[in-house]
């Protein structure tokens, strides 16, 4: 659908709740569209979006990315293009975006972009399968009515319906309606909070972001699973002496026992099913300095290094050849950096190799520190 079909909708005031029965979702919807579906972005956005598409019997028929991140990659099997290239082989199609952001110009040039384009974007749960679809909200109508005119304002009645049209239909209109610009802290009260619990600590960000904008906050409970985050998180903690801050490394969950973490050192990392895909490992030879500018087939290789998610650094640690760990790893990191900063970001495992033949003096203590100092595995 298209945003000229809820003109009448977007003109109340405020917006009323979607009717029950509500009709075809955005997933009942895509089940049964005609024209091609192409995925914008990658990753493991993406990743939820195939397969969530597979439940409602699609397959996408493209992937495409921003201009600036075409290289030549290839992502569950299709050659990520760019979307002038899409248009060219499917001129007629709906667009499926698979990332977020909260960058002020990523964020302005999707709403310009869902003005051109026939552009949706599908709520999926960040945790968990359970999906915002029709059957949910009707099942759950009464309850949601309820907390509607609970809401202190039209304003705030305006804001959860946009919420709910958003996440029935996928329509950027319900979205950019349903997006707040206010001071958060301001909006949400914070000069009155006290004790807040920080699921998800990270590495301690929304920790200061609390006591930046909490004047009374006098305790806080930090949650964090990842044993590096956690070790960071803990740091930074140490530097609130005025305020209680208690850190758990354990994961937010729906319900008690025990789990296996599956580590990967960022925001998305999960609890371990046990039932993990497999994965493809790209060796590529190693880099030498101006791999960047084309030297010793240093684009050729660069290219398929840009298609992995973890980059892992085999570096050699004995000496026996005159070669210094950190300086080399300095080395490969520039070109990654001068190739693509956004290459460069990626985790990072630093594998010390040739540990056999260390002399028994041997002095590692350099090339530990420098590790944890950058933070890399």
């Amino acid at each position: 659908m298209q945003k000229e079909q809820y003109s009448a909708v977007l003109r109340e005031h405020p917006l009323a709740l979607p009717p029950v029965p509500f009709g075809k979702d955005i997933w009942q919807r895509l089940g049964e569209e005609q024209r091609p579906l192409l995925v914008y972005g990658m990753g493991n956005g993406a990743d939820k979006l195939f397969e969530r598409l597979a439940t409602v019997g699609r397959v996408p028929d493209a992937v495409f990315a921003s201009d600036g991140f075409v290289r030549g990659q290839v992502f569950h099997g299709y050659r990520v293009i760019s979307y002038g290239e899409a248009k060219i082989d499917f001129p007629e199609h709906t667009v499926l975006l698979s990332f977020g952001s909260n960058k002020a110009d990523v964020v302005s040039y999707l709403y310009a972009f869902a003005e051109e384009a026939p552009l949706l974007i599908p709520d999926m749960p960040l945790a968990g399968e359970d999906y915002f679809t029709a059957s949910f909200y009707e099942a759950h109508i009464a309850e949601i009515r309820a907390v509607y005119e609970l809401l202190a304002d039209d304003s705030s009645r305006d804001l959860l319906a946009s919420l709910l049209w958003y996440k029935l239909t996928g329509e950027p209109c319900f979205l950019k309606r349903a997006a707040v610009f206010e001071d958060l802290p301001a909006l949400l009260g914070w000069d009155t909070l006290s004790f807040a619990v920080d699921v998800g600590a990270y590495r301690g960000d929304t920790l200061a972001e609390l006591v930046a904008n909490a004047p009374n906050l006098s305790r806080v409970i930090a949650i964090e699973p990842d044993p590096k985050n956690y070790k960071k998180l803990l740091s930074v903690a140490e530097k609130y002496s005025s305020i209680s801050v208690e850190c758990i490394q354990a994961a937010s969950w729906y319900e008690d026992g025990d789990g296996c973490f599956a580590v990967s050192g960022n925001r998305n990392a999960t609890l371990s099913t046990g039932e993990e895909k497999g994965f493809v490992a790209a060796d590529i030879p190693g880099l030498i300095e101006g791999a960047s500018e084309g030297a010793g087939l240093g684009h050729q290789f660069l290219r398929h290094v840009d298609r992995c998610r973890l980059l892992l650094h085999v570096v050699d640690v004995s000496g026996c050849e005159g070669r210094d760990p950190v300086d080399d790893i300095k080395k490969i990191n520039a070109e990654l950096q001068n190739y693509s900063p956004e290459l460069a970001s990626r985790p990072q495992i630093i594998v010390a190799n040739k540990t056999d033949i260390l002399e028994p003096d041997a002095d590692l203590s350099a090339f530990e520190a420098f590790v944890d100092e950058n933070e890399y595995e």
